[in-house]
């Protein structure tokens, strides 16, 4: 892989044989966290912790024995002889949970169907329709997502998606429901959880009737997508919703069986919006949230699925956004959650100028605030017998730090049920009486810990890390650095390599991203499923000090943090970056101030390229994926303009065509060519490096998109890699460190 880029020959020559087979190692030594999934499943009337690690044997798969408070093997309970009884061991090849207690399994050629329940498996061929099939759901600026069919609550339907259409099948494949929209300029959707677990959401706790959105898209922009495998270019072309122009106009359905009927929600006359499901309140009302496509305002809404009259529950209104559209678009995580028994809702706002928990009853009157001050809430996990469990941001002196907390709807105490600090990822059994806590910190190994919710009592489990990820790997460190004004401290995570000699200066590279959408930094001590995820860690092999920060107009802090910059989108976020570097100097004397690169994907790609414009004194050289160098084109940054996005001009202001000839560096570009939005805006910008006559290097991956994987990902990792080691050679400095 070093050896790809004739011209870091030099460079990669000087890298020592063992040093270069720590870079390849680092790349696929699994990560020591259950990045495959982790959840509940069901057995004997009893719910149990199930994990699954990446290995590089495949999936390992374990769950808690309560009795004895250690992990076994997931399917240990299945007879000798079955494909993945005692022979077989804990790893397939992959694992995914469709039921309570069933899951679907890859083992070589074979796909069985394992009931932990009943302990029997059963081979079943790809496509056996008692089985959710994959689909794909529209999705803006992307090709769609993938999911997978909405099993009914009463596993006898699914629900799915066919090109632009609608279905609902049997077991047997019969068809009891569809659309026909084809060449329409319409098309349908159906909400499920990205996870693809075997959520039902969209359907009714009857089964009887289903929540789908038919989308308007007739005057959204196409954008022709070319792909070269063929003979001869094959020419597509994909929806794409653009700042300031046409984007979808829902218009919510409900689909009731029996009858075949698509019902209307009565919501006037379509227009432009974002809706989104929250949930079913009864087998006959649907809540629904509607934002207008600015986001700055958000109704939640009440739909009755016999006659499709709607009521406004409540009404959210922000200056600046009232929700982060990829939460919403992508990650389904709405700011409302419909509480048990009628209690009512739970609503996340920033209001108050943090994210907190609002009590809301039935008919959408306000009750009471369920927290305050400094707590950042962060996702509601449970809610059980009138309490409220929720991940937050508590702790002021490790604002990033996940805890697990709850409250009750009549006491307003906070209760932090979390006792170990770092990242607590949770898992609550779906009867509410017990939950599993997964904590883990960049320079710690992962603990679980069982807790009761009735007592508080805590049991630590024996961590089952795989034997590949315990090796020792780069050092990792949290830091903390001032903005840019001196007013904010921003936090970051910095990974150095495992032996820092004595006098030697190391150079230093940034992994940005600084969009709006995210908390970038990774706080755990996961590595991620991909090679692509462990390229900082590999990078510190080499001899490089790679770091990532999360400076001001990134979420999980305060309102006024996360707006900083709301209107003023890509002409003040590098700032923060840069003025980080000195401060990391000082922080840690072995970097070498004067070898600094920066490398970044998508929104990231975009901001390496605006350090080589805006602060070219401070990086030198910059690898630039997939960058969004007009994210004028990406609608899922609107919210993020403010009034701009309504005018023309000022929308195109953070665009880099007109800011080309002030790229001051080394800068690598690498694109796919079948990226939907982000090719053609990245061709446009070489046409305008072309024209100011600014060197680059330039890398077009054939028919790739956004995201990279197999040989693409392997051949920019080679080149991103090589890129650096040619105009930032991490061979010594002649300086010395004092």
């Amino acid at each position: 892989m070093l050896a790809l880029d004739p011209y870091a020959a030099r460079a990669s020559a000087a890298v020592e044989p063992a040093a270069a087979e720590r870079f390849e190692r680092a790349l696929v030594t699994p990560s020591p966290l259950p990045e495959l999934g982790f959840g509940s499943v069901r057995l004997g009337g009893l719910h149990y912790v199930w994990l699954a690690f990446q290995t590089e044997a495949g999936a390992a798969c374990y769950r808690v024995n309560r009795q004895s408070r250690r992990f076994v093997p997931l399917f240990e309970k299945l007879p000798p002889g079955d494909a993945l009884g005692s022979g077989a061991g804990d790893v397939v090849d992959a694992c995914r949970q469709i039921g309570a207690s069933q899951f679907l399994v890859r083992q070589g050629d074979r796909h069985l169907l394992v009931d932990l329940a009943t302990g029997q498996t059963e081979d079943v061929i790809e496509g056996d329709l008692r089985l959710p099939q994959p689909i794909s759901r529209p999705a803006w600026l992307t090709y769609g997502q993938s999911a997978a069919e909405i099993r009914s609550p009463d596993a006898a339907l699914f629900a799915g998606l066919s090109g632009s259409n609608l279905y609902v099948r049997d077991l047997t494949g019969r068809c009891r429901f569809t659309t026909a929209e084809a060449g329409s300029g319409y098309r349908w959707d159906v909400e499920t959880r990205p996870d693809g677990r075997f959520s039902g959401e969209a359907w009714s706790s009857d089964s009887a009737r289903l929540f789908a959105c038919r989308l308007d898209q007739r005057l959204v922009a196409q954008e022709a997508i070319v792909r070269f495998a063929g003979d001869t270019p094959d020419v597509t072309s994909l929806p794409v919703q653009a700042v300031g122009g046409a984007i979808d106009r829902p218009i919510p359905h409900i689909i009731d069986i029996e009858s075949g009927r698509a019902i209307a929600l009565d919501l006037g006359e379509p227009y432009e919006a974002v809706v989104t499901l929250v949930g079913w309140m009864s087998p006959s009302e649907v809540v629904f949230t509607r934002h207008s496509r600015d986001f700055t305002q958000m109704d939640v809404l009440a739909a009755n699925a016999v006659d499709g009259s709607v009521r406004t529950i409540l009404t959210e209104i922000d200056p600046a956004f009232a929700s982060i559209p990829t939460d919403l678009l992508y990650n389904r995580r709405t700011p409302v959650t419909i509480l048990p028994c009628c209690a009512g809702y739970v609503l996340r706002s920033a209001r108050s100028g943090h994210d907190h928990l609002y009590h809301y009853a039935p008919d959408g009157t306000l009750l009471r605030p369920l927290t305050s001050g400094d707590c950042i809430s962060l996702d509601l996990v449970g809610a059980f017998r009138d309490q409220v469990y929720f991940t937050a941001h508590s702790d002021p002196l490790r604002p990033y730090d996940t805890q697990f907390c709850r409250v009750s709807l009549s006491d307003p105490q906070l209760e932090r049920l979390s006792s170990l600090d770092g990242q607590n990822a949770v898992v609550i059994d779906p009867d509410g009486e017990n939950a599993c806590l997964i904590n883990s910190r960049v320079d710690r190994k992962p603990r679980i810990q069982l807790l009761s919710l009735g007592t508080c009592a805590k049991t630590d489990i024996a961590w089952p890390v795989p034997a590949a990820a315990k090796t020792a790997g780069c050092r990792v460190e949290e830091f903390s650095v001032r903005s840019v004004d001196g007013q904010e401290a921003l936090w970051g995570v910095i990974y150095i390599p495992r032996l820092v000699e004595p006098g030697r200066r190391y150079p230093l590279i940034e992994h940005i991203y600084a969009g709006p959408q995210t908390a970038f930094c990774r706080r755990d001590s996961g590595t991620g499923l991909r090679k692509f995820d462990r390229v900082d860690r590999a990078l510190t092999e080499l001899g490089y000090v790679v770091f990532t920060l999360d400076g001001r107009g990134t979420p999980g802090r305060s309102r006024s943090f996360h707006t900083a910059f709301h209107g003023r989108f890509g002409d003040y976020e590098i700032a923060d970056h840069a003025a980080a570097v000195p401060q990391l100097c000082k922080l840690f004397p072995f970097i070498d101030p004067d070898r600094v690169g920066i490398w970044g994907h998508s929104l990231g790609g975009y901001f390496a390229i605006r350090a080589l414009i805006d602060a070219s004194d401070v990086f030198q050289v910059a690898v630039s994926c997939a960058p969004s160098a007009a994210p004028s084109r990406a609608g899922l940054l609107e919210a993020f303009y403010g009034p701009a996005a309504r005018d023309a001009a000022e929308r195109r202001r953070a665009d880099l065509y007109d800011k080309a000839g002030r790229i001051a560096g080394r800068l690598l570009l690498i694109v796919g060519s079948a990226d939907p939005v982000v090719f053609a805006s990245t061709m446009k910008l070489v046409r305008s490096l072309v024209d100011a006559q600014v060197a680059h290097d330039l890398v077009v991956l054939p028919d790739a998109r956004h995201s990279v994987t197999g040989a693409d990902e392997d051949y920019l990792i080679a080149r991103l890699t090589a890129h650096f080691l040619r105009f930032l050679s991490p061979q010594p400095s002649s300086r010395s460190a004092t």
